[in-house]
């Protein structure tokens, strides 16, 4: 299996901050960068300590999100290990038993700028653009905070994350003289981070390290294709635990009545049916889970600090499902709409009803045309425009 389908099975996204200018030689004021990475976009790594797949590659911790070769020679190793494990009475989650899972790198850039060290490049060129081009420095002025994409921003916060990228913001801000710290997401970091620019700090914290938040294909509510893996994926056993994705599943406020799956007896189910078809796919539990997600950012409230909303458009984007053979096989008809290949249009124009009022910050939209998810974080139209938010 290629590192391409790895990413379909689990997816559907100086002082005073002076130095010299790469393409100029001007003195340029740079804000520093902090990334927040999409879905599947952080590296995993697992130390095994109960073995039953003799799955000896991973006992004294080795990588396990992206390992190719894990994958084609142990699948069911790789699958064991990402497995969450739910507790009902509290909401929480756990690692599978014997699998002690971490995401390594927090702070620095290399874990997210390839997710398979040469073979699976993510935020490399992106990167490597600022640094090269404007004299960035990795670890320090361009930084990143990978995160467990199996979770939401709840567990995310119980487990002291948000707590540590707040402490890392400070500090890049500090060590640049004062300047602020332009926050940079892509996909469900846009999820992530807001929950930390709404629920987390002040607005006067804001105002004082915050330079701007740039949402690239931003994935508010997901997309139908979180909704699909969720179904059908060939690795639903751990697929289904993962509260990330289930968080990702389109929500009712934003795609209302839309028909979502059809089922071969001609039973339709929309965002209001996702009991009856949890229970439908054979997995009941999954409502209560689903459930849990819902108040993370309920409403989708304004960030209230300088936004820059862009995303791709006029790609076709699965938009519904046709499951004529059973839930057990892949769907039979997919129908496709607007989006940028992986997130629907309707959820990436979320973030327009900010600038309607809803926050005193400014605020822009950029749509980028025929620029795919995950392309959105290496086209140069789109380099371009952060440069302008992060550069001056």
């Amino acid at each position: 299996m290629s590192p391409s389908e790895l990413v379909v099975i689990f997816s559907f996204f100086a002082a005073a901050g002076l130095a010299g200018s790469a393409t100029t030689g001007e003195a340029a004021v740079l804000s520093p960068i902090l990334i927040f990475p999409g879905f599947i976009g952080s590296q995993l790594y697992v130390e095994v300590t109960s073995d039953p797949f003799n799955c000896s590659c991973c006992t004294s911790g080795q990588r396990l999100w992206v390992n190719q070769t894990l994958n084609d020679k142990q699948p069911e190793c790789l699958v064991n290990d990402l497995i969450l494990l739910y507790n009902e009475t509290d909401n929480t989650y756990a690692n599978n038993s014997g699998a002690k899972v971490t995401v390594p790198g927090f702070g620095n850039t290399s874990t997210v700028e390839y997710l398979e060290p040469t073979t699976v490049p993510y935020f490399n060129t992106f990167v490597s653009h600022f640094v090269d081009k404007f004299g960035y420095k990795r670890g320090k002025t361009i930084r990143a905070v990978p995160y467990d994409w199996r979770l939401a921003a709840g567990e995310l916060n119980r487990t002291g994350y948000y707590s540590a990228v707040k402490d890392l913001i400070e500090t890049m801000y500090t060590d640049s003289g004062g300047a602020k710290v332009t926050i940079v997401v892509h996909s469900m970091g846009g999820y992530v981070s807001l929950f930390f620019l709404t629920k987390v700090v002040t607005q006067d914290w804001k105002e004082r390290y915050v330079n701007g938040w740039v949402t690239l294909s931003g994935a508010w509510t997901g997309g139908s294709g979180a909704l699909e893996t969720i179904i059908s994926s060939p690795l639903h056993m751990a697929d289904r635990t993962f509260q990330g994705l289930l968080w990702l599943m389109p929500n009712y406020a934003i795609v209302n009545d839309t028909v979502l799956v059809r089922a071969g007896n001609n039973r339709t189910y929309t965002a209001k049916d996702y009991q009856a078809l949890f229970k439908d796919i054979g997995y009941p539990e999954g409502y209560q889970k689903y459930e849990g997600t819902l108040p993370l950012n309920k409403g989708f409230p304004a960030p209230n600090v300088s936004t820059h909303c862009f995303y791709g458009t006029d790609v076709d984007t699965k938009e519904s499902f046709v499951y004529g053979n059973g839930f057990d096989k892949p769907p039979t008809v997919t129908a496709y709409g607007d989006g940028d290949g992986t997130v629907n249009l309707v959820e990436l124009e979320v973030c327009l009803k900010w600038g309607k009022g809803e926050q005193s910050a400014p605020f822009e939209s950029k749509t980028f045309k025929k620029v795919k998810h995950g392309e959105m974080v290496t086209d140069s139209t789109v380099l371009k425009a952060v440069e302008k938010i992060v550069v001056s």
